[in-house]
C-alpha cells in the first residue's frame, strides 16, 4: 500500500503497536479490489465510507473520487453518493431536534 501511495501515515502508530492487526485490517480492505464488484462501484462505496459523517476522511474522499472518475463515474453519480452521506446528518437532526425541543420546555 505504501508503494501505491495508499498508505495513511496515521497508521504508522498502529503498525508500531500491533502490526499483525493492521496487516489483517488492510488485507480485508484489499479484498474489495478482488474483482467481485466493478471497480467503479468499489470506488463509489469508498467515497461513501470516507464522506460519511462518522468518518470524514478528506484524503480518502479525494483519492476515491479520483478513482471513481478514472473508472467512468460521472459527477452526477458521485454527487448522489455524497447526498446519501448527507442524509446521515439529517437523521441526526431528526433524532436530536425533538429531544432538544423537549429539554427546552
Amino acid at each position: 500500500m505504501k508503494t501505491a501511495g495508499q498508505f495513511n501515515s496515521d497508521w504508522d502508530a498502529i503498525y508500531e503497536l500491533d502490526p499483525e492487526w493492521l496487516e489483517q485490517f488492510l488485507a480485508m480492505g484489499a479484498d474489495l479490489y478482488s474483482g467481485a464488484l466493478a471497480p467503479k462501484l468499489v470506488e463509489l462505496m469508498a467515497v461513501a465510507v470516507d464522506a460519511s459523517c462518522t468518518h470524514l476522511y478528506t484524503p480518502g474522499i479525494r483519492r476515491h473520487v479520483q478513482g471513481a472518475l478514472a473508472h467512468g463515474a460521472t459527477i452526477e453519480e458521485i454527487m448522489e453518493v455524497l447526498k446519501l452521506c448527507g442524509a446521515l446528518g439529517v437523521d441526526a437532526c431528526d433524532l436530536g431536534a425533538p429531544i432538544l425541543a423537549e429539554e427546552q420546555r
